[in-house]
């Protein structure tokens, strides 16, 4: 959420289930904001849950015209909190549907989407982007898929998307060994539109899109838009993107049960509690702060490039 032109969504401490998705309709633009700073914004199945529902309403809501997906604090997002393996909740669905449905949801999505990127933009958080329709970020973002790194594997469409976007090569170096990208090399090789300083990102933000003069909202009609949007993705294209997803998904949750994802968070729980010398609690992908006082630790390490 914006406000006033300066700033996301104000930070808190310590957000209910409820405070960590919000939603805003200004001027027929929904803004989504990831709001869980204090966990970079990692997302839980309850997030999954009420982004999905925000993106469904929207879709349908004829006082919306196009939505924008933001984080609250300095990151987009880390992807999926590991705490969601770590410590599973009562009811917690093991075949990822959380997870999918969220997929689906951004996929099927009619209006134009975008993604304002904030800051470090990790997993899921990468992978959703390429079902965006165009993306802009902060020079301070970068965007990185250790899905190998934990014994996991590409999700959100990424094998299918990445390629597409960027080549062969470069989509493999991200989805097979962790490639971190810079915000200026992401520019490059097409997955975000423009690189904003992150001083004026916001600021930015919010005069692309609602200037009275020159804003989105003024300059660009909706139904014109939808419909580009349906020719630039008929349903074929939204067809073969519910099939690589479905293909995705069944791989991905079989490495989840496996060997290689449980010995991933072992090494993770094991290296950071041998680093502090007090009771750790995972509140993140992989960050560990005492249950008092949260504190980010270092980004999840990739295997290194040869």
């Amino acid at each position: 959420m914006f406000a006033c032109g300066k700033s996301f969504a104000t930070q808190v401490p310590v957000r209910s289930p409820d405070q960590q998705i919000l939603t805003e309709n200004k001027h027929g633009v929904l803004t989504i904001t990831l709001n869980r700073s204090e966990g970079h914004n990692a997302l839980t199945p309850n997030m999954y849950e009420n982004f999905s529902k925000a993106l469904r309403s929207a879709a349908t809501d004829d006082t919306v015209t196009m939505a924008m997906i933001t984080g609250a604090g300095k990151y987009f997002t880390t992807g999926n909190d590991l705490g969601n393996w770590l410590n599973p909740q009562p009811g917690t669905n093991s075949d990822m549907s959380e997870i999918s449905e969220l997929i689906s949801s951004l996929i099927d999505f009619p209006k134009p989407l975008i993604g304002a990127v904030n800051g470090p933009a990790i997993g899921i958080g990468v992978t959703a982007l390429a079902l965006m329709d165009t993306v802009v970020a902060s020079d301070a973002a970068y965007f990185q898929t250790p899905f190998t790194s934990l014994g996991l594997t590409a999700e959100g469409c990424s094998s299918y998307t990445l390629p597409k976007i960027m080549g062969t090569s470069l989509a493999s170096d991200m989805l097979l060994f962790g490639r971190k990208l810079t915000a200026a090399e992401a520019l490059q090789c097409g997955l975000v539109a423009r690189v904003i300083p992150g001083a004026e990102f916001s600021s930015w933000v919010e005069k692309w899109v609602f200037d009275g003069t020159t804003g989105l909202i003024n300059t660009c009609y909706p139904k014109s838009m939808q419909f580009t949007k349906h020719l630039l993705r008929d349903n074929r294209k939204v067809q073969k993107l519910h099939d690589v997803t479905d293909r995705e998904t069944k791989i991905f949750v079989k490495q989840v049960a496996g060997n290689e994802f449980k010995s991933a968070l072992t090494k993770l729980r094991m290296k950071h509690m041998s680093a502090l010398s007090f009771r750790p609690q995972f509140i993140g992908p992989n960050l560990c702060a005492p249950s008092s006082t949260p504190i980010p630790s270092p980004p999840i390490p990739s295997p290194p490039i040869p």
